[in-house]
């Protein structure tokens, strides 16, 4: 069994205990930006010449801060196989060191060949399970009638600018909660909105 196999296996097992089979699909976003322009930067570099059957690539740009997101997805140039990010990677120095990714790449990466972000988020599932707020805590403000919680179960961290979707619909993530005892054992509580 591969690890992806072993993985999808955990979440449906654990969605089956935690959730009632519930799961819930966590969208995080590339951040990587030019340092000087704040914009976005979808297309780096090969730094370094990489063979063919590697599963690991150096990459730069001129200007790079952010972090690549496992999930997310790109294509090098000459090259028609698109590559996932296995693991996120932040830049450092106008780089991005030891970039992991499947499949293992099926020719020689050049020096400097154009790296393009094909797909610049990563969708992780996780079971979950959601729960009400007592009405005492509804206050219209911070926590709105119809807010609710999302049980996440996962020792990962969980942006609050994540987009979530539960249920087949997409909620906003207004916070991140404390656990409280009683709640779940371990995991993290999202406050939705939508």
């Amino acid at each position: 069994m591969t690890l992806a196999q072993r993985q999808a296996s955990s979440v449906r097992r654990l969605a089956a205990r935690f959730g009632g089979g519930a799961v819930a699909t966590v969208r995080r976003a590339n951040t990587l930006k030019d340092e000087n322009a704040g914009t976005v930067v979808s297309t780096l570099a090969v730094d370094g010449t990489t063979a063919a059957g590697q599963a690991s690539i150096n990459l730069d740009a001129t200007r790079v801060t952010g972090t690549l997101v496992q999930g997310a997805t790109f294509t090098i140039a000459g090259n028609a196989t698109t590559y996932t990010v296995a693991a996120d990677v932040t830049a450092s120095s106008n780089a991005l060191a030891g970039v992991t990714f499947t499949p293992v790449l099926a020719a020689e990466a050049a020096d400097d060949a154009a790296v393009t972000i094909t797909q610049a988020y990563g969708d992780t599932d996780y079971p979950a399970s959601r729960a009400q707020f007592r009405q005492s805590d509804v206050d219209g403000e911070n926590i709105r009638l119809g807010d609710w919680k999302l049980l996440v179960d996962t020792a990962d961290t969980i942006a609050e600018d994540a987009a979530v979707t539960f249920d087949g619909s997409r909620r906003e993530v207004v916070q991140l909660l404390p656990l409280k005892p009683g709640e779940v054992q371990s995991g993290v509580v999202l406050h939705c909105r939508g």
